[in-house]
């Protein structure tokens, strides 16, 4: 069986209609991923509860702007480790890409070169635990939008209605919210009252 890049992965990391990136051109990229493999909710689960005919689902985390913030922290780590590795990844499919050996296929090939197969196995490691770092980011309830951006998203509240608390790789705070069904560009700033007093 080949070994690709999975498409969740290495096509987008998005919720609702927020648009992803390819991971190695950074380019938008079209529909959201069919595949299921992350965290969130099941199709039809957020259309119903945009539409308030199903109930929440009881495992998706909704955070207060305190505890979103409180995982800031552990957040930039992880984040920080992710950006490096998705510039390793970078590096590595243009070193493919150089040897004329598509970097979306990275199983050893009879006609591998000894330097291939070494850049294919760094590859192939570092799309591992490049997965494995989101998944760490989603075990906490929190939703990536775009890797390749650091776009993090929170399901929050306001007034009642169910929104997304938003922050972005290399600010200081969770600071802004949009509804459900925007995205980064109709984000709006939260009350500064709302915001932790060592986060304003």
């Amino acid at each position: 069986m080949v070994l690709t890049i999975p498409w969740c992965l290495t096509r987008r990391y998005a919720r609702g209609r927020a648009q992803g990136k390819d991971v190695t051109t950074g380019k938008d990229l079209g529909e959201t991923s069919p595949c299921g493999c992350t965290q969130g909710l099941r199709p039809g689960e957020r259309e119903a509860m945009l539409l308030g005919t199903d109930p929440m689902p009881e495992r998706v985390r909704i955070f207060t702007v305190g505890e979103a913030n409180a995982l800031l922290p552990r957040l930039n780590v992880i984040l920080e480790r992710q950006m490096a590795l998705l510039t390793a990844m970078d590096s590595l499919a243009a070193g493919l890409r150089q040897r004329d050996v598509d970097p979306e296929s990275l199983d050893p090939a009879p006609g591998d070169t000894p330097e291939v197969a070494a850049l294919k196995g760094r590859f192939r490691a570092a799309v591992q635990s490049y997965r494995e770092g989101w998944s760490e980011v989603e075990a906490l309830g929190v939703m990536v939008k775009d890797a390749r951006a650091g776009l993090l998203d929170f399901y929050g509240r306001r007034g009642g209605s169910l929104v997304w608390l938003c922050w972005k790789y290399g600010e200081p705070a969770v600071a802004h919210w949009h509804p459900l069904d925007q995205g980064f560009s109709a984000r709006q700033p939260l009350e500064r009252e709302s915001i932790p007093p060592t986060l304003n």
